[in-house]
């Protein structure tokens, strides 16, 4: 379970959205670290780079937040990931309507703020990673119990995916890596798109995306962060070597 923050003198400022790009290099040498770390647990031997991505951007904000969490007591940190429940259903890909859902893990602060190796994003990504096992059927039944839920009651507008999670302390992250956007031309007569992102929105805090691997590998992120957390994560050493701010 997430702890909560009740500390009152926790922050309630003002949020500002920034992209980063993550270069094709930066992926290979997360999985590099990972795959030769020797800590991926023997019951999960495979993590993806999503998986890797994910650990290594949470494990980022969480060290900005790191003196807030030990001052408040804070011993761990969740995060919600949506994810496409189609493949845990007997359901097509194919399928039009709204089929995501949310898959949720909570990781020791140790391990999320430790030294930024392969070791720490390979404990932080088989945690994630485990979450999605199918052998597990977890996502399968969350799905199914939370259909039957809104199926039955009265007032739908009361479900919320992600109404347990402490954005204080956590994060929201969804990845449209795999959307091959790229390769859209939309029929405007316009020709392949150069740059893909996602327009500004609502500010949230801890909300993050993934967004479309563009034609040179490249991973970019959307972030949304307390004006003060975004400003240290800038000038974050562990993040600045492998990420790019873009604005």
């Amino acid at each position: 379970m997430v702890e909560l923050l009740t500390d009152p003198s926790f922050p309630l400022g003002k949020c500002a959205w920034a992209n980063f790009d993550l270069p094709l290099s930066t992926l290979a040498a997360l999985k590099k670290q990972v795959h030769t770390s020797g800590a991926l647990p023997a019951d999960t031997p495979f993590v993806s780079t999503d998986d890797i991505l994910t650990a290594f951007i949470w494990s980022a904000i969480t060290r900005t937040r790191l003196p807030r969490l030990r001052k408040a007591g804070i011993a761990t940190a969740g995060i919600a990931r949506a994810v496409d429940a189609r493949r845990f259903l007997p359901i097509s890909p194919h399928y039009l309507g709204l089929l995501s859902t949310m898959t949720y893990a909570t990781v020791p602060l140790d391990a999320l703020a430790g030294p930024a190796d392969g070791r720490g994003l390979a404990v932080v990504s088989a945690a994630l990673r485990r979450e999605l096992d199918p052998a597990t059927e977890r996502v399968g039944r969350r799905t199914r119990a939370l259909a039957s839920y809104m199926d039955r009651v009265p007032d739908r507008t009361a479900v919320s995916l992600t109404a347990g999670m402490d954005l204080k302390s956590g994060v929201m992250l969804s990845s449209w890596a795999g959307v091959d956007s790229y390769a859209l031309a939309f029929g405007l007569g316009l020709g392949l798109p150069v740059s893909v992102r996602r327009p500004r929105f609502t500010l949230v805090e801890s909300l993050i995306y993934l967004l479309p691997r563009s034609t040179d590998g490249s991973v970019g992120v959307a972030i949304c962060l307390l004006e003060e957390d975004m400003e240290r994560l800038k000038a974050d050493a562990g993040w600045n070597e492998l990420a790019d701010f873009v604005g």
